[in-house]
């Protein structure tokens, strides 16, 4: 990940732990505590919310540049 990219990203994660409920996620439980957000324009993370604490579960990087079979 370039320095633009990670400083982004950084800066994602920074937003989500001071509102680990935005209105861009989406629930993954019927509880609401396991979530999805795509963080930056190429990163979605999959999260828990448990004591006050965020847990990442996953995080996938998108990076148009490893596609197999491109558009054109």
């Amino acid at each position: 990940m370039d320095d633009l990219r990670r400083a982004t990203f950084d800066r994602g994660f920074a937003t989500l732990t001071q509102d680990p409920f935005p209105s861009v996620s989406r629930a993954s439980d019927p509880a609401g505590t396991t979530r999805r957000v795509r963080l930056t324009e190429d990163a979605l993370v999959e999260y828990t919310v448990s004591l006050r604490r965020l847990v990442i579960i996953a995080v996938t990087v998108l990076d148009d540049s490893d596609i197999r079979v491109p558009d054109s």
